[in-house]
């Protein structure tokens, strides 16, 4: 209705949390990690990916019967199959101590963290013993943030790794300071298929508007686009670039291919002074 691009995707965290991309900025989970089996291994699989999260989840500092306090000691609650809602799919309840120490081990660094609720008699059980954390953590396993972000042309993530693009793409790119002059370098690749009925492929660019020279590519495999430009201002640059010719559409896939970009390891665009 509001024209969201976001995608909904099915994936068992518990036993396989195989993520539809392996790079995330910011991470929402409210009222998950009280459902996993496997908390720890859900948090340090998004700690890998994504570089900031905000959760909430119960906590617990006494046991259902109120006689014995773990608040302040790394101990989690597993409820019994009806004992919480009467939901068998609930497990872990976590003291505000245990959540602290998962989170560290699993690879965050807990920035911002406040609890609601009566902390200090919650139980794991009752409704009236119900108390809930919020926190904010940064992950020490992500990658760096990206310096460059995807605008036209892309088609989806393929096997958490690479995109084909359509015949013209563009992209923006982050210069940290002015450079004079700035040479542009894309990493790319041309696969078999491609020449299938074309000898030789012509890659176009523009940055910021200006055009490059182009660059003519008559083998598959990988290549390198390798242009200079006389200066560039600080910020973000706008890099267009244009295939001569595309494979595509066709009835098995409906897609306009043009060349393959991988996107784990190095980053595969880059601006220097070189």
């Amino acid at each position: 209705a509001l024209g969201s691009a976001i995608r909904i995707h099915a994936v068992d965290l518990d036993t396989r949390p195989q993520l539809p991309s392996f790079t995330y900025g910011f991470t929402v989970m409210l009222g998950v990690l009280y459902h996993l089996k496997n908390p720890f291994l859900v948090l340090e699989a998004l700690a890998r990916a994504s570089r900031y999260i905000f959760l909430s989840t119960r906590i617990a500092s006494v046991s259902p019967d109120g006689k014995t306090s773990f608040g302040a000691l790394p101990l989690a609650y597993l409820v019994d199959e009806r004992e919480l809602n009467n939901d068998e799919s609930n497990f872990w309840i976590f003291s505000e101590k245990a959540l602290e120490r998962v989170l560290r081990r699993s690879g965050w660094d807990v920035m911002h963290y406040s609890a609601v609720g009566p902390v200090a008699t919650a139980d794991p059980v009752t409704p009236e013993g119900d108390a809930r954390a919020f926190l904010l953590a940064k992950s020490r396993l992500a990658a760096p943030p990206c310096d460059f972000r995807l605008l036209q042309g892309w088609h989806r993530m393929e096997l958490d790794s690479w995109r084909w693009t359509e015949r013209c793409f563009v992209l923006e790119v982050d210069s940290p300071a002015a450079l004079a002059p700035a040479t542009l370098e894309f990493t790319f690749q041309l696969p078999p298929v491609l020449f299938a009925t074309h000898p030789h492929f012509t890659l176009f660019a523009r940055v910021n508007g200006t055009a490059l020279p182009p660059q003519t590519y008559a083998a598959p495999g990988q290549h390198k686009y390798s242009g200079s430009i006389a200066s560039l201002p600080a910020g973000p640059i706008t890099v267009e670039f244009e295939l001569d010719r595309a494979v595509g559409p066709t009835e098995a896939d409906r897609r306009e291919l043009g060349l393959i970009v991988e996107f784990k390891g190095p980053s595969p665009v880059s601006l220097s002074s070189a």
